[in-house]
């Protein structure tokens, strides 16, 4: 759950330099990769850091929010 109340969903994989980001429970994700561990994951003007417990991330259109599992 997001600071603006709304639900992401976050799956990490690959030694924390991928995640499949999706905003919707069953919708389609995005491949969200970086250049190595700890370097923020990007990808279509999304960016987010941090850990399956918490994480900060931007989408198109918002400012940057923290999420918390």
């Amino acid at each position: 759950r997001c600071k603006d109340n709304s639900l992401v969903f976050v799956d990490f994989f690959n030694g924390d330099k991928q995640a499949h980001l999706r905003t919707e429970k069953n919708g389609t994700f995005t491949k969200l990769t970086a250049e190595k561990a700890g370097d923020p994951m990007v990808a279509d003007w999304y960016s987010m850091t941090g850990t399956p417990k918490l994480i900060t991330l931007t989408q198109p259109g918002k400012p940057a929010q923290t999420c918390k599992n």
